[in-house]
């Protein structure tokens, strides 16, 4: 059985917590737009992938969301132009190493929408570390507020 390294211990200062809430939500950010890259039949690839997505580049909470903004609109925009069955298209991309693969349209966004409740998570967590009682990020909460608001 292989030696693991102790992991270092996580740094809960309240500028480091908040420059790791940045970072990923500048990650979640970036890997939206990566995939809808692809979905538009342009696959990035290569060590600068992520450039401009990253950690470093995630200077404040205004930054962040200028720079998501945009990916959210293209999204939506993506979206309505969609029908059902586009979802069970098999619509192929190249991974980062260039490697082609394919999925269902519907099964990589699936993966999309998994990925950011992993990374919510870890942000809702960050902000605890905070001292502060983060929003509820639950879907089913979500839906029942905006029940709330159409009613």
């Amino acid at each position: 059985m292989p030696v693991r390294k102790p992991t270092p211990p996580v740094d809960t200062t309240s500028q480091d917590t908040k420059s790791r809430i940045l970072g990923t939500l500048l990650h979640m950010a970036g890997a939206e737009w990566l995939w809808l890259e692809r979905w538009h039949g342009t696959s990035p690839v290569g060590p600068d992938v992520w450039a401009g997505w990253t950690a470093d580049d995630a200077r404040s909470l205004r930054q962040v969301r200028e720079q998501w903004q945009p990916v959210l609109q293209r999204r939506n925009a993506y979206l309505d132009g969609i029908s059902d069955a586009d979802l069970s298209r098999e619509l192929g991309y190249r991974r980062f190493t260039g490697e082609a693969y394919s999925l269902p349209l519907g099964q990589q966004m699936q993966h999309v929408v998994n990925h950011a409740t992993l990374h919510r998570g870890q942000v809702v967590g960050m902000i605890r570390q905070l001292g502060v009682a983060p929003p509820s990020t639950d879907l089913l909460f979500y839906l029942m507020e905006t029940r709330q608001l159409s009613s």
